[in-house]
């Protein structure tokens, strides 16, 4: 008989480094989410000593040389020592996987939000509109409206064609850079 496994939470990989700033590294997940990683905090609570192959990484102009190879933040210049199979000396570059670092991220807001609700507030004022005439335009009310403007809604684009194209009587257009 043929044994059905349970899903395991997908953990998510890192896509891509976004910014390296001192001992910061902002990175993009494979869910979409933008995270901050603060390795000055990651490596005291490690307790990273002078012993430590780690703690060259302390210094700003070795750690900024951090790369992405697999989905793992890797370094050359720190170089680990382990065993291999055989009871041979392997040498590798000092990683650390995903399935590490996502718990010790925090989300990167500056780059999470995209500005859509004071876009669509400028807009609607530029229009000459109360939030209440714009909510009755497309069929909702202003506390929906003071909601987008305040960004406190993730909205499709469906409805985000709906406020602007429907309600504001634009064109929407959305570019990729």
């Amino acid at each position: 008989m043929e044994r059905k496994w349970k899903s395991e939470k997908k953990l998510p990989k890192i896509l891509r480094i976004n910014r390296v700033r001192g001992l910061l590294i902002s990175v993009l997940f494979s869910n979409g989410h933008n995270r901050t990683l603060d390795f000055k905090e990651i490596f005291k609570k490690w307790t990273i000593r002078k012993k430590d192959k780690e703690y060259k990484l302390l210094d700003p102009a070795e750690f900024k040389r951090v790369k992405l190879e697999d989905a793992t933040l890797t370094w050359d210049n720190v170089i680990t020592e382990m065993k291999g199979l055989n009871g041979e000396k392997v040498h590798q570059c000092y990683q650390i996987g995903a399935d590490i670092l996502y718990e010790l991220s925090e989300s990167d807001q500056t780059r999470e939000k995209l500005p859509i609700g004071s876009l669509i507030r400028k807009a609607r004022i530029k229009a000459g509109l109360t939030q209440q005439e714009l909510g009755q335009r497309i069929g909702s009310d202003k506390f929906y409206i003071s909601k987008v403007e305040a960004g406190l809604f993730h909205i499709e684009i469906s409805t985000l064609k709906k406020i602007v194209e429907g309600g504001l009587h634009k064109k929407l257009q959305i570019q990729i850079k």
